[in-house]
């Protein structure tokens, strides 16, 4: 890398793209034409170094094997949670998320004639022992006995699952 004497500019434009330093975000890093801008000091670079720093690919790091089968299992718990759902089951989704309140949810699916729910892009958020926190998206489209369809509700949920022996459970959504 051709590394030139360091330069400052005090507060004034950068000569190259007429970008001003920003002085509400002084550690904030302005590339311009292999220049880099810190706060209102001028560094130049190499410019095919820097481009090679910038589209420099990074591998993602595996996921270990442990979070790999959590992930398995959610998406099992999860399709099984939705088709529980689905089939207007209560007790069916009592047995997934044993804290649900049973009477409210009986209460709830009289009122329906058909509830569709799709759960989908499951990731693993942490993993803490039997407990772990996942994100997903929920699609839910309700279908009331009196009135009309209504229109899909997608929503992203962060949901802690415990595991209870062998099996994991729905413990609670975080939001």
């Amino acid at each position: 890398m051709l590394q030139l004497r360091r330069m400052t500019f005090g507060l004034r434009a950068c000569p190259c793209s007429g970008l001003a330093p920003s002085q509400s975000a002084p550690h904030r890093i302005r590339r311009c034409l292999g220049h880099v801008l810190f706060s209102s000091a001028l560094t130049l670079i190499d410019p095919e170094t820097a481009l090679r720093a910038q589209t420099a690919a990074r591998p993602a790091p595996a996921p270990s094997p442990q979070l790999a089968q959590v992930e398995a299992a959610a998406k099992d718990l999860f399709q099984e949670y939705a088709a529980a759902y689905e089939s207007l089951d209560a007790e069916r989704v009592k047995k997934i998320q044993p804290a649900m309140d049973l009477a409210l949810l009986r209460r709830a699916f009289r009122d329906f004639r058909e509830m569709k729910l799709t759960i989908d892009d499951i990731k693993v958020l942490t993993l803490d022992g039997p407990i772990a926190r996942v994100s997903i998206r929920v699609t839910q489209v309700v279908t009331p006995k009196a009135g009309a369809r209504q229109s899909p509700d997608i929503v992203t949920r962060v949901v802690r699952l415990r595991k209870q022996e062998a099996i994991w459970l729905i413990d609670g959504f975080e939001r």
